[in-house]
C-alpha cells in the first residue's frame, strides 16, 4: 500500500513538472498529391471486370466494327472449311476484302511508328527516378517531406526529414499552417487545407545541444498536423531555398526509408498515407 501511494505521488509530481514546463507550439502541413490515374487492379477486381464485360457483351448493342469482326470470322471459318473439302473458293469472291482485323493491325503499326518517330513511350510523362517532381507515381498518393532550416538555429543547420512546419506566434493553428505554406513555397501555389482543426499531433523534446544553441527555456515542441491537398497535381512547386534545404515527394512505401527508425511522425501520418 505504501509503495502504491509513493508511486502515485511520483506520477503526480512528473505530471506537474510537465504542465509547468514550457513547450513551443508548431503547425505542420502534410502536403499531399492525390493519385492521378487509377491503380492497377487486384486479381479479384480483374476477375470481376472480366465477368462484367462478358455480361455487357451479351446484353449490349454492338458497334459496326464489332459486327464486321463477327462477319469476317464467319467468312474465314467458311473459307477454311471449303479449303479442307477441296472446293472452289470462287464462291467467296467479293465477300472477303480487307478484314476488320487487318485494319486494326494497321492502326497498331501506325501507332507504334508514331511513338518511335517522336520518341514517345507509354509512360512518357512519368519520371520514376526523380523524387523531386510531381510527374511520378501517377497511381499513388505522394506526400512532401523536407529538410528544413529554422530561425536562430544557425545557417548550417538542416533538420532531419520532417513535415514542413512553422512555430506558432499567437495566432490560430490554421493561420500558422497557412503562413507555413506561404513561406515554404515560392510564388503562387494552389493548395487546400483540409478542415480548420489539426488531424493529429506529436510531442518531442529538444536535444540538450539544440537547447543550448537556441538559448531557449522550452523543453520541446508540440506539432499539430494539418492535411493539405494540391489543386494542381501536375505542376511542380518552387521552394523557398532560405527555408527548405532539400525535399522529396514520397509514396507511402518511401516515407519510412527517409524517416528511418524514427516512429515520431510515422504513426501520426499513417492515416494520411492510407490509399
Amino acid at each position: 500500500m505504501f509503495q502504491l501511494s509513493r508511486r502515485c505521488l511520483n506520477v503526480a509530481a512528473s505530471v506537474a513538472r510537465q504542465e509547468s514546463s514550457q513547450w513551443d507550439i508548431y503547425a505542420a502541413v502534410a502536403v499531399c498529391r492525390l493519385p492521378i490515374v487509377a491503380p492497377e487492379m487486384t486479381p479479384i477486381q480483374k476477375k470481376f471486370v472480366e465477368m462484367q464485360n462478358k455480361i455487357e457483351s451479351q446484353k449490349s448493342f454492338k458497334s459496326d466494327f464489332e459486327l464486321r469482326e463477327e462477319k469476317d470470322k464467319k467468312i474465314l471459318e467458311k473459307r477454311k472449311r471449303l479449303e479442307q473439302e477441296g472446293k472452289d473458293l470462287s464462291l467467296l469472291e467479293g465477300e472477303l476484302g480487307k478484314t476488320a482485323m487487318m485494319e486494326e493491325e494497321e492502326w497498331i503499326k501506325k501507332k507504334q511508328l508514331a511513338f518511335e518517330t517522336y520518341g514517345i513511350k507509354e509512360d512518357a510523362f512519368e519520371d520514376k527516378k526523380n523524387p523531386k517532381t510531381l510527374s511520378r507515381a501517377f497511381d499513388r498518393k505522394l506526400i512532401l517531406l523536407v529538410r528544413q532550416r529554422f530561425a536562430n538555429a544557425g545557417n548550417n543547420y538542416s533538420s532531419p526529414w520532417i513535415l514542413p512546419q512553422l512555430k506558432n506566434d499567437g495566432e490560430s493553428l490554421r493561420q500558422t499552417a497557412e503562413k507555413c505554406l506561404g513561406e515554404v513555397f515560392g510564388g503562387d501555389v494552389k493548395l487546400s487545407i483540409y478542415g480548420n482543426a489539426p488531424q493529429s499531433h506529436i510531442t518531442y523534446k529538444y536535444p540538450k545541444k539544440l537547447v543550448d544553441q537556441l538559448k531557449t527555456t522550452s523543453v520541446g515542441g508540440k506539432v499539430f498536423i494539418f492535411q493539405c491537398f494540391m489543386d494542381d497535381p501536375l505542376r511542380d512547386m518552387k521552394f523557398n531555398d532560405k527555408m527548405i534545404s532539400d525535399y522529396r515527394w514520397c509514396t507511402a512505401d518511401e516515407v519510412p526509408q527517409l524517416l528511418g527508425d524514427k516512429q515520431l511522425y510515422q504513426k501520426p501520418i499513417s492515416h494520411i498515407l492510407y490509399e
